[in-house]
């Protein structure tokens, strides 16, 4: 972070900038931030003050705009904010940049884009059409240094999980042939002015190791959240021990090497076998183990099927991981994260089983991250649950998908719509509901009379399956400041 704060209505800011006095085109550049702090290199010719705001013109078909000449760290909670008025033309952006220049599509992928024809888009990786543009206040939210949180006018819109956010990031606004009214500008810390919502969530990486040596230690906390990958051989194993002292005090797994599963705790030299399954692994197939711990709770998963929910009898409270193999050919790629780590999460639900359960707000974002379709039928999630009411979401086995309310059909889309790995989103305001696959709209619909409710389920006995569903509050004003929404 830069070393400049300034307090401004109650706020620690790190930029901010509310173009109060007039000023002709061309502005100097650099501009001192009015009131501050911060300071801002200027980009093209045609950009003045006026009426309380920084206005862009559509002089030429090249980027120009204002980006801070102070750098960012990636840190959870970093956000950048633009007080957005009347738009007419091509495209505008507000992001994060890595370098600093006014070119708001080159680099940043924390971006609240203006395309063409007033359409909105926010980009990471992917570019998501979320709806149409409008004036507001529109804020990304860093998750660390991997992906970001879309908020327009106190409305949560996207959350970007697959994102790597650059190491120097510069706050910027970039127009290409776009006239634009900027009220405000800004950049600050949410959880350093005491929203600590924001801080760092399960998106963190803790630690990762890619074909690591036998016997290599990594970090992890004593609750979390470890995957690992690799390919079982026979006659050989892998083991993977967390909350590690010794190897008289550890949790770990092993896949054995006659591809069978022993999940066991030692705690004082005492080894409590908590699970001995002889037949999970199979030579020379791929294999996906996820161990999550919290407390006295530890859950195993392979390829997303759970083998083990159990209690520890002696729980610690002992960080740190050790990983053992004897593989001919280490493919181990392994990473461990906290949990359960929600930040503004309402709930999520890692690898969910049939009948799992979960949370969320009436008004809500989910995402069912990396499915597998079911070999037959359809995998189904049902959300809004109140007696006998509910709204459901059904992947079927031939990549169509269908949105019911209650037992009417509100959204469809054809086979094929759903690939395996895809992200499918679903977002619920009101009786509004929308559909995306991989980032791209399979229908929506505002008729929705299921409003209320804040229960969900998975509810089949198909073969589908997902990685985690992540449930995300619509309605996010009750924890960001109100310069913010």
């Amino acid at each position: 972070m830069p070393l400049w704060h300034v307090i401004r209505g109650g706020l620690d800011w790190l930029l901010y900038d509310v173009f109060p006095a007039p000023d002709a085109a061309p502005l100097t550049t650099p501009r001192t931030c009015d009131p501050g702090p911060g300071t801002l290199n200027v980009t093209g010719a045609a950009i003045a003050i006026a009426g309380g705001k920084l206005v862009i013109d559509a002089d030429t078909l090249a980027w120009k705009g204002v980006s801070s000449v102070g750098r960012f760290d990636p840190d959870a909670g970093l956000a950048i904010m633009t007080d957005c008025g009347a738009t007419v033309g091509n495209i505008l952006g507000f992001t994060f940049t890595s370098t600093s220049t006014a070119n708001a599509d080159a680099s940043g992928y924390t971006r609240h884009r203006k395309d063409i024809g007033n359409v909105y888009k926010v980009v990471g990786p992917t570019a998501v059409t979320v709806g149409t543009w409008s004036t507001g206040k529109h804020v990304s939210v860093l998750r660390g240094a991997n992906g970001a949180h879309f908020v327009r006018n106190g409305k949560l819109v996207w959350v970007n999980d697959d994102q790597a956010n650059h190491a120097n990031n510069y706050a910027t606004i970039g127009s290409y042939n776009c006239t634009a009214d900027i009220e405000s500008f800004g950049a600050l810390s949410l959880p350093a002015n005491g929203y600590a919502d924001w801080a760092a969530d399960f998106s963190t990486i803790t630690d990762s190791k890619t074909n690591p040596a036998n016997l290599t230690a990594f970090n992890c906390d004593a609750d979390c959240h470890i995957n690992t990958t690799f390919t079982h051989e026979n006659t050989k194993y892998v083991l993977i021990s967390a909350r590690y002292t010794d190897s008289n005090n550890r949790i770990y797994w092993n896949a054995t090497t006659a591809g069978g599963l022993v999940v066991t705790e030692f705690y004082l030299g005492t080894p409590n076998i908590l699970l001995n399954d002889a037949a999970v692994f199979s030579d020379g197939v791929a294999a996906e183990v996820d161990m999550i711990l919290e407390g006295s709770a530890i859950s195993i998963y392979v390829d997303n099927v759970l083998k083990l929910s159990d209690t520890l009898g002696d729980p610690t409270t002992t960080t740190g991981g050790l990983a053992e193999n004897t593989l001919a050919t280490n493919d181990i790629v392994l990473s461990t994260h906290p949990y359960p780590a929600l930040g503004i999460a309402t709930d999520r639900v890692i690898v969910p089983q049939t009948t799992d359960t979960f949370t969320h707000t009436a008004d809500f974002l989910a995402y069912i991250r990396n499915v597998t379709l079911p070999a037959a039928g359809s995998t189904e999630y049902f959300f809004r649950i109140t007696g006998s009411d509910e709204i459901t979401l059904q992947l079927a086995s031939d990549g169509s998908l269908a949105l019911l309310d209650n037992a009417t059909s509100k959204i469809t889309a054809v086979g094929g719509t759903v690939s395996n790995t895809n992200d499918v989103a679903l977002i619920c305001e009101g009786a509004n509901a929308e559909i995306f696959v991989a980032g791209t709209s399979a229908g929506s619909t505002a008729t929705i009379a299921v409003t209320t409710g804040t229960a969900g389920k998975r509810l089949d006995a198909q073969t589908g399956v997902c990685d985690a569903i992540e449930l995300w509050p619509r309605d996010v004003t009750s924890i960001l400041p109100s310069e913010l929404t």
